[in-house]
């Protein structure tokens, strides 16, 4: 494998477009490979910054299947540690210390640890290459520089995001990386193999311990997961209501919102009123604006028998209705087929809605397929902000 170790460098992205001669002088360097584990150390603070890694294909993992590799680069500051980047297959890694010395051949003291999130295997390219490389091309010099600045400024976009990001959606992200990194799946479940303390992730979150801690508990009464405040463990018992707040952070799309109502609508078809509802409510900050939305989130919450909840909806949305569904319901299948003026908080609210609000629940309680009538169980939902 040593003999191709240079050619498959050469070919990296890391090279294009630079000049014949220093591919030609890479493959004349006698390179080595070196396997990493999971959870093994490639340079921590204070070692020697004598290389620039290349991080090269999946590897079997353990129980022989193959893995993507990822490496976690993590800056110390003070009691906390930013975890700002994560390298892939075909980058480098290592090169942040060269550029604060300005990429002279004098090796510097590290100030970031790299550590392997999976099986993974990583190609050193010593100092002394990189220097002779970088003297005889211009474009590899500009494209470290490029890198390195990259991941500085993701370093602040991150720290930017916990602060004025919606928290909920930072917290969904950070358990989507988590499952992504060590999570084991099971349907819709997610379990992880080690602990998991509450400061640690409000380390990473930039928030206090209490703050979690009190997320966490609104997040399982929710049905969202499941913790153990002792033992530290964490279980994602909805990985799909939590993946969807994560997908959410990158951009509050048309698409997001369209799935969002795919999944209530089949939540109704199939009788889960109270998952409908919480699904609804989940997202409905991040979309104030959709009739669709609280149209359907409030006929999951009338037909389960959450009568005021309904009421508070259809205030929101303007849409009149009766003691029935009926108003309610064909909002659903023809949206925007009904007209209704918005109204605001001072509003009035018309008497027959203050009398739905009044109504008995078994007004709302519907037939499901197994001939039994809706619960009225209703479970908190996790709206509320840090």
């Amino acid at each position: 494998m040593n003999e191709t170790l240079e050619d498959l460098v050469a070919r990296s992205a890391l090279m294009r477009g630079t000049s014949d001669a220093a591919r030609a002088h890479l493959r004349r360097a006698r390179l080595s490979i070196r396997t990493l584990d999971p959870g093994e150390c490639v340079f921590r603070p204070g070692d020697a910054a004598d290389a620039v890694y290349f991080l090269v294909g999946a590897r079997a993992s353990g129980d022989g299947l193959d893995v993507d590799p990822l490496v976690q680069i993590e800056l110390p500051s003070g009691k906390r540690t930013l975890r700002f980047e994560r390298i892939v297959h075909g980058e480098i890694f290592g090169e942040l210390e060269l550029l604060e010395q300005g990429l002279l051949p004098k090796p510097v003291k590290r100030s970031t640890s790299a550590i392997a999130l999976t099986p993974a295997a990583i190609v050193p390219l010593p100092l002394s290459l990189l220097t002779d490389l970088i003297a005889e091309d211009a474009v590899l010099r500009a494209r470290l520089i490029r890198i390195g600045s990259q991941r500085l400024l993701s370093a602040l976009k991150q720290e930017h995001d916990k602060v004025h990001s919606f928290p909920d959606l930072v917290l969904a992200d950070w358990l989507v990386e988590l499952s992504a990194d060590s999570g084991i799946a099971e349907g819709n479940r997610v379990r992880f193999p080690r602990k998991i303390a509450q400061s640690d992730i409000a380390a990473d979150l930039g928030v206090s311990r209490e703050t979690i801690s009190r997320r966490l508990n609104e997040w399982e009464r929710a049905g969202l997961l499941r913790t153990g405040a002792r033992s530290q463990q964490i279980e994602i018992i909805d990985y799909q209501r939590i993946s969807r707040l994560a997908s959410l952070r990158a951009a509050r799309s048309r698409a997001a919102l369209e799935r969002t109502i795919a999944d209530i609508d089949a939540a109704i078809a199939h009788g889960d009123l109270i998952r409908a509802r919480n699904i609804g409510l989940d997202i409905m900050r991040y979309y104030p604006s959709s009739p669709e939305l609280q149209h359907r989130t409030a006929l999951a919450a009338a037909r389960s028998g959450d009568a005021k909840g309904a009421l508070d909806l259809l205030t929101r949305s303007g849409l009149p209705m009766s003691g029935d569904l009926s108003v309610l319901e064909d909002a659903v299948r023809r949206p925007g087929a009904i007209r209704f003026s918005p109204w605001t908080a001072s509003s009035p609210i018309p008497s027959s809605m203050r009398a739905m609000a009044k109504t008995s629940r078994s007004l709302f309680a519907v037939t499901i397929p197994n001939g039994k009538r809706s619960s009225s169980r209703i479970l908190p939902h996790s709206t509320r902000g840090f």
